[in-house]
C-alpha cells in the first residue's frame, strides 16, 4: 500500500468519524430521555403509554396503535390475560419483573384493578411492539 492509498483511507476514516460523532451528538438527548423514563419512578396509565408508544410506532411502521390496539397486542403476545376475571390485566410475571403496577380500588360495584406501566415497562412494551410489527 502506497502513501496515496493510505492517505485516502485516512481521509475516508476521518469523514466517517465526523459523521458518527455528529449522529451521536444528535441522538444523545433521546438516549438521556429514554434512560430517565426507564429508570424513573413515574407510572403511566395504559392510555398515556399507548399515546407515547403509538407516536414512535407510527413513525417507524406507519401503524396507529391506540389504547385498544395496545391491549389487543399485549393479549396476543401473552403479556396480558385474554380470559377470565383478569382479562386485560398483566400476567403476574410481568408485574414481578417490574414492568407493570396494578392498583386495586374499591368502587360501589366492587373492586377495580387499574394497570399502570412503569418506565421499565415502557421500554419493554416498545421492544415487543417492534417485534410484533417487524416480525
Amino acid at each position: 500500500m502506497d502513501n496515496l492509498e493510505l492517505s485516502k483511507i485516512l481521509e475516508q476514516s476521518a469523514v466517517t468519524i465526523s459523521r458518527l460523532t455528529s449522529a451521536i451528538a444528535e441522538l444523545q438527548p433521546n438516549a438521556e430521555f429514554g434512560l430517565a423514563v426507564k429508570n424513573g419512578d413515574e407510572h403511566y396509565t395504559m392510555k398515556e403509554a399507548a399515546d407515547i408508544l403509538s407516536e414512535k410506532i407510527k413513525k417507524e411502521y406507519g401503524e396507529d396503535v391506540g389504547r385498544t390496539g395496545l391491549f389487543k397486542i399485549m393479549r396476543s403476545v401473552g403479556i396480558f390475560s385474554s380470559s377470565g376475571s383478569s382479562y386485560n390485566q398483566p400476567i403476574h410475571q410481568y408485574i414481578t419483573d417490574g414492568y407493570f403496577v396494578v392498583k386495586l380500588s374499591n368502587t360501589p360495584v366492587g373492586m377495580k384493578a387499574t394497570t399502570k406501566v412503569t418506565g421499565r415497562g415502557m421500554e419493554y412494551i416498545m421492544k415487543k411492539l417492534k417485534e410484533y410489527y417487524h416480525g
